[in-house]
């Protein structure tokens, strides 16, 4: 029963995505993003799984040791700068210069 419960609140809100007139320059976007999630990121989730139960992430993060902490950082940031850097250099959807 609940099963259908999130069947149909998913075809609502697949529903409300296609024809909201609210969401009309960001649907583009939103099927790219739900294109690599389930295409690509769901799929690869359940193969990574069983890995990273198995890796100890404490040797990385806990050894103190700066070298391991640096590549940590240096990762966290090169996402973060990516996230700004993209809203700092595009447009709001919809809208052209």
């Amino acid at each position: 029963m609940i099963g259908y419960i999130i069947l149909g609140l998913l075809f609502v809100a697949l529903a409300f995505i296609l024809f909201s007139p609210a969401l009309k320059g960001f649907r583009t976007q939103i099927f790219g993003y739900l294109t690599v999630a389930i295409g690509a990121v769901l799929p690869l989730g359940g193969q990574v799984v069983d890995y990273l139960q198995t890796l100890d992430w404490r040797q990385y993060v806990l050894s103190g040791d700066r070298k391991n902490l640096a590549v940590l950082g240096i990762i966290g940031g090169l996402g973060v700068v990516a996230i700004i850097l993209r809203h700092l250099t595009t447009t709001p959807v919809g809208k052209k210069d």
